[in-house]
């Protein structure tokens, strides 16, 4: 399970959602007790991009954790 990425989840009032392991989509649906999610975009100079989900009318930015250093 070394490759296994985890995530973690920002909404727009502050609030963390960590631990949501290699699916945060299915994870956050889990936690906030919801059966639907929207993607949400934010546009960058080489087109739109793919930073979060909007769950429970909450914006929600996810974001992959990685090791601050590599191992050999």
């Amino acid at each position: 399970m070394r490759n296994m990425k985890n995530h973690i989840g920002i909404d727009q009032y502050g609030y963390v959602y960590q631990n949501l392991g290699q699916f945060p989509r299915k994870a956050l649906m889990h936690i906030l007790n919801c059966k639907h999610a929207e993607n949400m975009y934010q546009d960058t100079k080489t087109g739109a991009e793919h930073t979060g989900y909007v769950i429970a009318n909450l914006w929600i930015s996810v974001f992959t954790i990685t090791p601050f250093r590599k191992g050999n």
